[in-house]
């Protein structure tokens, strides 16, 4: 027997619980997916360029950017105090004649534009969020300073991932229990009763047996019409 013909054979208040298990599956899937797809573009798009921002402001202040691009040295070890800054993937200290003074990265090395004048063309092949600062220099041509964000998200972001889709697990676990105790209540056991009923007028041949009243729904009204047929054959009984 296949899973179809398998599904199409179970009891009514089986399909229901069914299919109302599936639908909170999907919901539960489709608003984790769009729990995290949000919480990721806020960190890319809008969190990340920030960051990116304010760390090329405090690195452009007039006294650091001087001092940083009078030698590749001092570009060094200007980009090392941005070592410790997570969200950072890379970064790279160009001069006032546009050619690369030093770099930083973190993880696998990128292949960084060695001009700035490639930075441009370089962006268009790189996905990840990126900043071109000016670093200003007294009497001559500014320096700019290219900062790169990490892809990658802090350990809190998943953490609370997890968190808020357990949350969301057990919530729909339990709304599924309540729902399927009211199916139960309201639907699965008026058809039951019905069954036995009927099961019990073949089996003692008593036509005066009857239905409880139930809701005035289809089952309420199935049972009224079971209980009209019931009378009708009780009275077509006592005239033969």
């Amino acid at each position: 027997m296949s899973l179809r013909q398998r599904l199409e054979n179970l009891p009514v208040g089986q399909k229901l619980l069914a299919a109302l298990l599936v639908l909170l599956t999907t919901v539960l899937l489709v608003a984790n997916l769009t729990f995290i797809s949000a919480a990721y573009y806020i960190s890319q798009e809008a969190m990340a360029p920030q960051a990116l921002q304010t760390i090329g402001r405090l690195i452009s202040n007039p006294n650091l950017a001087e001092q940083a691009l009078s030698s590749p040295t001092n570009a060094e070890a200007l980009l090392k105090e941005l070592k410790s800054y997570g969200p950072l993937r890379a970064a790279a200290l160009y001069d006032n004649n546009g050619e690369r003074l030093g770099q930083l990265q973190h993880g696998d090395k990128l292949k960084l534009p060695t001009h700035v004048k490639d930075i441009d063309t370089w962006r268009i092949t790189e996905f990840r969020n990126t900043q071109v600062i000016p670093v200003p220099k007294a009497g001559q041509a500014p320096g700019h300073l290219l900062l790169v964000a990490s892809s990658e998200l802090p350990t809190a972001f998943y953490t609370g991932t997890l968190t808020a889709s357990l949350g969301i697990l057990v919530f729909s676990v339990l709304l599924w229990l309540i729902i399927a105790r009211q199916i139960r209540r309201l639907i699965t056991e008026p058809i039951y009763q019905l069954e036995e009923l009927s099961r019990q007028v073949t089996r003692e041949e008593s036509y005066a047996l009857r239905a409880e009243p139930g809701n005035k729904d289809e089952i309420g009204s199935l049972a009224e019409a079971f209980n009209t047929m019931l009378s009708r054959m009780e009275a077509r009984e006592q005239q033969l």
